[in-house]
This record gives C-alpha cells, structure tokens and sequence, in this order.
C-alpha cells in the first residue's frame, strides 16, 4: 500500500500572523501592490489581510513607505525640472 504524501501544514484560521508577515503585507499594501496579489504571495485569505489592515502598526508601516515613495518622486521630478526647462526653452528658440 502507498502512503500519501504528507501535505505542507496549513495555519489554523485562528492563528496570530507573525509579525514579519505583517510587516511584509503593509510594504507590499504601501508600494501599491493589489490586495489579491499580497494574499496569493503571503499565501493569506483577503479577509486576514483585511484584519490586518485595520491594525494602527499596519498603517504605520504602509504609510512609511507610501511617504518614502511620494519624498523620491519629488526628489526625481526636482531633478529633472532644470532639464525639462533646458529642452523646452530650445523648442522655444
């Protein structure tokens, strides 16, 4: 007779996320990433995510990074702007 294979063990429904996992999932929420693909990576049911969603340490991290974000646009769109001057005032001339 042959055994089957045992099956990777799944978390119980109840059980608390670790924090790394958490943290992972509000990077991944703060970089804009959709919801169903931070459950599919973190291997989680959208509502889990939701619950986490509601933690203020979740929003914490997601903002972090949604203003990380926001700083290095401006830092790049400043510094773009004198080359964006240079090339419009050629078109001008």
């Amino acid at each position: 007779m042959t055994q089957a294979k045992p099956r990777s063990p799944r978390k119980p429904r109840n059980a608390t996320p670790a924090a790394p996992e958490r943290a992972k999932a509000a990077i991944l929420y703060g970089q804009g990433t959709p919801l169903a693909d931070i459950c599919v990576e973190l291997d989680i049911e959208r509502r889990t995510l939701w619950r986490w969603r509601q933690d203020p340490e979740f929003k914490r991290i997601a903002n972090e990074v949604i203003e990380k974000g926001i700083e290095e646009a401006a830092k790049r769109m400043r510094s773009l702007a004198p080359k964006v001057v240079e090339a419009f005032e050629r078109g001008l001339a």
